[in-house]
């Protein structure tokens, strides 16, 4: 399967993935041990043990719509589909970016289960009302993230997910995450992934948050402050402790 044969690219060592940075027309499994020769391990897309991780939630929620932003090449997208590919029935992945490609997904057992949605998280059009979990993971600032949990949270179903990236690498991801565990409607767990893209660089880790009541859109504080911040706060550094301790 193409799923197994891409993951066949990543770099254990690193977590990195042997990748070119320009996408090619489309993936093909014979490309595997070329690349893997070619181009060194590059820190995107998301690690393995990270989609993994993504495939196990879908397997064990059962979710019918899901939604992700920060589409990229494709991988999270196809870890997602190719899990509600196995689950069957009547699901989808609808995955947003404003970059399109040919995404890996493309041609895969799961894409009759994913649709691309060209355009800004903020406000591109929803084909559906309501969805079962959500995966954010697009441009790590805190005005995107802020602005998409404003935008999302209100329309997953309670006892849902809402799954980011990038919680613990990024202080603009990590400010509004902890914005969302000072609230009442969310539980949150943060945990770590592996990748270091630096001697003692925070890893990026992954914040899984589980709704337990409703919320209306605009129910977190948009910091404006706030909204430049992307790796580091002020007085901060890549070899800062994590926001989310």
């Amino acid at each position: 399967m193409l799923f197994q044969r891409f993951e066949e690219l990543y770099d254990e060592e690193t977590c990195g993935w042997h990748i070119p940075k320009q996408w090619p027309t489309r993936f093909e499994p014979h490309m595997v041990q070329e690349w893997r020769k070619k181009y060194p391990p590059m820190t995107s897309p998301v690690e393995r043990e990270v989609g993994q991780l993504y495939a196990a939630l879908v397997a064990m929620e059962r979710p019918s719509r899901v939604i992700e932003t920060g589409t990229n090449f494709g991988y999270s997208g196809l870890a997602i589909g190719h899990a509600l590919y196995k689950l069957g029935g009547d699901r989808h992945l609808y995955t947003v970016d404003v970059w399109g490609c040919a995404h890996l997904f493309k041609g895969s057992e799961a894409a009759p289960y994913i649709t691309f949605l060209k355009g800004s998280s903020f406000d591109v059009e929803l084909p559906e009302e309501r969805f079962d979990m959500a995966f954010l993971d697009s441009d790590h600032s805190y005005k995107t993230i802020i602005k998409e949990l404003n935008r999302f949270a209100p329309i997953i179903a309670n006892d849902g997910l809402i799954v980011m990236h990038d919680t613990r690498h990024f202080d603009g991801v990590g400010l509004a995450v902890k914005q969302l565990m000072e609230c009442d409607a969310f539980e949150v767990v943060n945990i770590k992934s592996p990748r270091k893209t630096g001697e003692n660089e925070r890893c990026p880790g992954v914040s899984i948050a589980r709704k337990i009541k409703d919320v209306s859109p605009g129910f977190l504080e948009e910091k404006s402050e706030y909204f430049d911040v992307v790796q580091s706060l002020p007085g901060r550094t890549l070899n800062s402790p994590p926001l989310l301790l």
